[in-house]
């Protein structure tokens, strides 16, 4: 008899052990169940991402040969002085005799014609230029109506050849190409722009600002910042810049400041294609 109950004792404890072992197996299969799920949950659906996916970033162009000409060229001057610093001035041409009077100091270069003469100023050193823009700030402080002031633009050696700004002394413009007549040996002048008005063009006392730009055969011209005039004429292509003051026949004198001359590059026009 107490080795029937033994061995129904042991089975018992068989039986118990065989269930633990089951339930135990059962929670383990559970949890790894459970974490296989939630590993998986992760590569499927990764937080904060269930929906969207990432912006295609947009290319940024790149700019093109001609802008970065352009940009390198407007980034240096052909020449520029703004009298503000006598170190830096360049070396116009100064002094006075019974007919002219040239003056340089901080405020500019004050240039003054008398006996009716004319007093030109080229830009120092003497140089070709062709494809540019010039900007000058000026104030014509004396003179009457047959007065005036203003620029030559791409002149030959004794300024026979040019293109001439005027601005007259009674607040009106004009636009001539100088040319020399062999036969006669005298100058011509076609005016290309004759006299006008314009309600840019600020009264004589009065700061003026004038930009010039010739490119190829282009001429644009602009008073305070507005352009005035775009012309085409294509008879002078390169040549120099000089200042100018005009004494006319009814006035004692006629004088002008230039506070500012700036001489920026220009890219030549793109060859038309065929």
């Amino acid at each position: 008899m107490i080795g029937e109950e033994t061995q129904q004792e042991q089975t018992a404890h068989s039986n118990t052990r065989r269930r633990h072992m089951l339930t135990i197996a059962g929670l383990m299969g559970i949890l790894c169940l459970a974490l296989l799920l939630t590993v998986g949950g992760l590569y499927l659906f990764p937080a904060g991402n269930h929906t969207q996916s990432a912006p295609t970033p947009t290319p940024t162009p790149s700019p093109s040969q001609a802008q970065l000409t352009a940009t390198a060229m407007a980034s240096r001057h052909l020449f520029i002085d703004d009298f503000t610093d006598k170190n830096t001035y360049k070396d116009w041409f100064t002094g006075s005799t019974q007919d002219y009077e040239r003056q340089i100091g901080q405020q500019g270069l004050s240039l003054t014609a008398l006996n009716h003469k004319v007093l030109i100023e080229s830009l120092p050193p003497s140089r070709n230029f062709d494809d540019f823009q010039l900007t000058t700030e000026f104030t014509f402080q004396q003179g009457d109506a047959d007065d005036s002031i203003g620029i030559y633009l791409r002149g030959d050696g004794n300024l026979d050849h040019d293109y001439r700004i005027d601005i007259h002394g009674n607040a009106t413009y004009s636009i001539v190409k100088e040319s020399w007549d062999t036969k006669s040996q005298s100058a011509h002048n076609d005016y290309l722009v004759p006299d006008k008005v314009s309600p840019h063009l600020h009264p004589m006392g009065s700061k003026n600002t004038l930009t010039v730009s010739l490119q190829g055969s282009s001429l644009s011209l602009a008073l305070n910042g507005n352009q005035v005039e775009q012309i085409e004429d294509a008879s002078y292509t390169k040549g120099q810049i000089a200042l100018f003051v005009h004494n006319g026949a009814t006035s004692s004198q006629a004088r002008a400041l230039f506070s500012k001359v700036v001489v920026d590059p220009l890219p030549p026009l793109p060859t038309p294609t065929p």
